[in-house]
């Protein structure tokens, strides 16, 4: 899998700052996965929903639609240990092992949001190797399944990146499943 799909990804599920930007990136990931041989037709058609939005969108309705998304009162919340763990005690121990994953791979964002935002997520899954991806996929799968389910349930173009982003997890950990059975 690419890792720039994750980096165009977490852009994307980053709060709006640019529209000119924000269409580059979802263009740019658009193109990808049209090219990429293991593409559905089912990603490609969340993908164009989420296209047209932002290129019949000011800035400032990316923004009132990213807050109603993911602000708040989110539709969606954009925490993937709140779909685990709701308000548990072990959604702080979750976060703090997420914290010291990144630790270990010198990784710093300049994003001020928790380590388990879906933006901070995807751009973490940018940096790493395949082999390591696999391992943090699996460790946050069941998150942005249950993250996954909530968006199909919402009327926001910002559910699509949300699917899409499980999807191309999901894959990822499919790929290595069929890998170790041939």
């Amino acid at each position: 899998m690419n890792k720039r799909i994750y980096y165009l990804l977490s852009k994307l599920l980053d709060y709006p700052a640019d529209a000119i930007e924000i269409r580059e990136a979802v263009k740019e990931l658009f193109s990808i996965i049209s090219v990429d041989e293991d593409a559905n037709s089912t990603e490609i058609e969340v993908l164009k929903g989420f296209l047209e939005f932002v290129n019949s969108s000011s800035l400032e309705e990316m923004e009132e639609e990213y807050i109603r998304a993911f602000d708040i009162l989110p539709l969606i919340p954009p925490y993937i240990s709140h779909h685990i763990y709701g308000e548990s005690y072990k959604k702080g121990e979750y976060m703090v092992l997420l914290k010291e994953i990144y630790n270990n791979f010198n990784f710093k964002t300049e994003k001020r949001e928790l380590p388990d935002h879906i933006s901070i997520v995807m751009e973490f899954l940018s940096i790493l190797d395949r082999e390591d991806r696999i391992m943090f996929i699996d460790y946050v799968i069941d998150g942005l399944k249950k993250m996954d389910e909530v968006a199909r349930r919402k009327e926001t173009p910002y559910s699509a990146l949300i699917i899409l982003s499980y999807k191309l997890c999901l894959k990822e950990l499919e790929g290595v499943i069929k890998c170790s059975m041939s």
